[in-house]
């Protein structure tokens, strides 16, 4: 029987001012999208739109397949490694934060064949969500 859902997990950090080559380079993560504060928009295919970008944003995804699913690693086991391994970046998240900005894990989960699913994040595990500062964004596609 297949999983009953897929997910993927990102990195997101949005700044007023923040240069995302900055974050590229200490992150040691390949985005796969951002754009700088006060440049001008533009379409993810880099079509240009009105306006101009009123925050910096960088994202690069961690779950390096589009879809994880639950036989290989189940969502909460993939967010507690992902934590795990973003510790050696707490002090820039928390300066990030105390500047302005946001860092979340953006986690899109994917219903499969009809199944009604669930899980639980354990205390450790939003323990490290907290001593990062990072915010836990969801969307889920039933």
């Amino acid at each position: 029987m297949a999983a009953p859902y897929s997910y993927s997990v990102s990195l997101r950090i949005s700044h007023p001012r923040m240069d995302p080559g900055a974050l590229t380079k200490s992150l040691r993560l390949k985005p796969s999208n951002s754009w700088k504060a006060g440049e001008p928009r533009r379409t993810p295919a880099g079509e240009p739109l009105k306006g101009m970008n009123r925050e910096s944003f960088w994202t690069a995804r961690l779950v390096q397949k589009r879809y994880a699913t639950t036989p290989r690693r189940s969502l909460e086991a993939s967010l507690a490694a992902e934590i795990k391994r973003l510790q050696k970046h707490r002090t820039l998240f928390r300066r990030i934060q105390q500047s302005g900005g946001r860092t979340e894990l953006f986690v899109g989960i994917f219903g499969e064949n009809g199944f009604n699913f669930g899980g639980e994040l354990d205390a450790d595990l939003l323990g490290g969500f907290t001593k990062l500062g990072l915010s836990l964004g969801l969307d889920i596609y039933p």
